[in-house]
C-alpha cells in the first residue's frame, strides 16, 4: 500500500490545499499566499512514508494554483480579458514538459540531488519576485494608473462591494448545474492531465524501452503550446459561430477526439505511428476543452468565476486521486496489455464528459452573476450606461486608496 501513498497523496494534498487556499485568500491575499505554497516546497525527505508526506505537502501547495489564478483574474484582468488571464496561467501544463522534464534529466544524470537543489532555489527566487513585484490590487501598484483603472473595475464595483456573495460563495456555485458542468469537464481534462505528467516517463521508459524520449515529447508539447498561444483566432472562430454553439461545439469535439484517441492508443501496436500521432491528436484536442468549459465558467459566472475556477482545483485534485488509483491496481504495470485498460477508462471518460456537457453546460450567467458586467459585449464603455455613476462605477471608489 506504501507506494500507493506515493501517488496519491498529491491528489489529496491538493484537495486540502485548494479549500485552505479559498480560505486564506481573503484575509491573507494573493501576494503572501504564493510565497508560502513555493516556501513549502523547499522540503526534501527519505524514504516511502517521508516521500509520500512530503508529496502531500506538495500537493497542498499546488492547492493554491487555481485559487491564485482565479483571483487574480478577478482582480487584475478586465471582463473582456478574464480567458487571456485564464489561458496563460494554465501554460504550465506545457512548459514543464517541455523545459523541466529535459533539463531534470540531464540534472540527474549529473547528480541525484541536483533537481532538487535547483528547484529549491528556483522556488526561493520565484517567490522573492512574487512578493517584490505583485499587488493583491491594481490600485496598490504603482504602475497602473488612472485610466488602467478604470478599465480594470468597470463592471466590478456592484461584485466586489457584494459582502452576501462572498459569505455564500461555496454554496452559490455548488448549487449550479452548469457550475457542475464546468467542473466534471476540468476533472475529464485533468485525469489526461494526470496521467502524462505523472505516468508518461515511466510509460515510455518501461513500456516502450525508450532510452530518451525526451525529443517526442518535446515536440508533441510543442504543438500544444503553439495551439494554447493562437487563442484569438479560436476566440473569433467562436464568436464567429456564436457562443452558445461555439461553447458546446469546443467541448464536444475536444471530448470526443481524445475519447477516440485513447481507442486508438489502447488498441494500437505500443510504440507504432498511429499511436504516436493520437497522442500528439491528444494534446492538441485539449487546447479546445479550454475554449469550453472555460469559457463557459466566465459567461456562467462573469466576475465570480474566480469561485468557479478556484474550486475546480479540487477537480484537478480528484483526477489525479483517480488516475493513481487506476494504474495502481494493475495486475501486472510491466505488461502493455494492462494499460490497454487504463487507456480505454480514460476514453470512457471523456465521451461521458462530452455527454454531460452538452445536458448541463451553459453560456447564460447565473441569477447570482448577473447583475456584473456582460463579458460578450463587444467593446468596453461603447456608452455611458455601462457605468453606474450612483455605485462608482467607473473606478473612483478604487483610485480614493491609492
Amino acid at each position: 500500500m506504501k507506494p500507493l501513498l506515493v501517488w496519491v497523496t498529491p491528489g489529496f494534498g491538493m484537495f486540502f490545499g485548494t479549500l485552505l487556499s479559498a480560505w486564506l485568500i481573503k484575509p491573507l491575499g494573493v501576494r503572501k499566499l504564493v510565497p508560502v505554497a513555493l516556501y513549502i516546497l523547499l522540503q526534501v525527505f527519505i524514504g516511502i512514508m517521508a516521500v509520500s508526506i512530503i508529496r502531500f505537502i506538495q500537493g497542498l501547495s499546488c492547492g493554491t494554483v487555481l485559487p491564485v489564478i482565479g483571483s487574480m483574474t478577478a482582480n487584475w484582468a478586465t471582463l473582456k480579458e478574464q480567458y487571456c488571464f485564464i489561458v496563460f496561467g494554465h501554460l504550465f501544463v506545457q512548459l514543464v514538459p517541455l523545459a523541466c522534464w529535459p533539463f531534470s534529466s540531464w540534472l540527474l544524470k549529473l547528480e541525484f540531488t541536483l533537481p532538487f537543489i535547483f528547484y529549491a532555489t528556483i522556488a526561493v527566487i520565484f517567490a522573492a519576485v512574487w512578493v517584490l513585484f505583485y499587488r493583491d490590487r491594481p490600485q496598490y501598484h504603482r504602475l497602473v494608473n488612472g485610466l488602467e483603472l478604470n478599465k480594470i473595475v468597470t463592471g466590478k464595483i456592484k461584485a466586489i462591494s457584494n459582502r452576501s456573495v462572498k459569505k455564500k460563495s461555496l454554496g452559490m456555485v455548488i448549487s449550479s448545474l452548469p457550475v457542475w458542468a464546468v467542473w466534471i469537464s476540468a476533472f475529464s481534462y485533468f485525469v489526461v492531465i494526470a496521467l502524462i505528467l505523472q505516468y508518461l516517463p515511466i510509460y515510455c521508459h518501461i513500456i516502450l524501452k525508450m532510452e530518451d524520449p525526451t525529443p517526442e515529447i518535446a515536440m508533441a508539447f510543442s504543438l500544444m503550446l503553439i495551439m494554447t498561444l493562437l487563442y484569438p483566432i479560436w476566440i473569433r472562430i467562436a464568436r464567429k459561430s456564436g457562443e452558445k454553439m461555439s461553447i458546446s461545439l469546443f467541448n464536444l469535439i475536444s471530448f470526443i477526439v481524445i475519447g477516440v484517441a485513447f481507442i486508438f492508443i489502447g488498441l494500437s501496436p505500443k510504440n507504432s505511428v498511429i499511436s504516436r500521432g493520437a497522442f500528439i491528436v491528444t494534446l492538441i484536442a485539449l487546447v479546445l476543452s479550454f475554449y469550453g468549459f472555460y469559457r463557459s465558467a466566465i459567461f456562467v459566472g462573469r466576475y465570480y468565476a474566480k469561485y468557479i475556477i478556484s474550486y475546480a482545483e479540487n477537480s484537478f485534485a480528484v483526477a489525479f486521486i483517480f488516475v493513481s488509483f487506476l494504474v495502481y491496481f494493475l495486475d501486472n504495470p510491466e505488461g502493455f496489455n494492462e494499460w490497454r485498460v487504463v487507456f480505454i477508462t480514460v476514453s470512457l471518460v471523456q465521451f461521458i464528459t462530452a455527454a454531460v456537457f452538452c445536458i448541463l453546460g451553459s453560456w447564460k450567467p447565473e441569477e447570482w452573476s448577473k447583475q456584473t458586467w456582460n463579458p460578450s459585449v463587444g467593446r468596453r464603455l461603447v456608452s455611458v450606461d455601462q457605468i453606474d455613476f450612483h455605485n462608482e462605477e467607473c473606478g473612483f471608489i478604487e483610485m480614493k486608496i491609492i
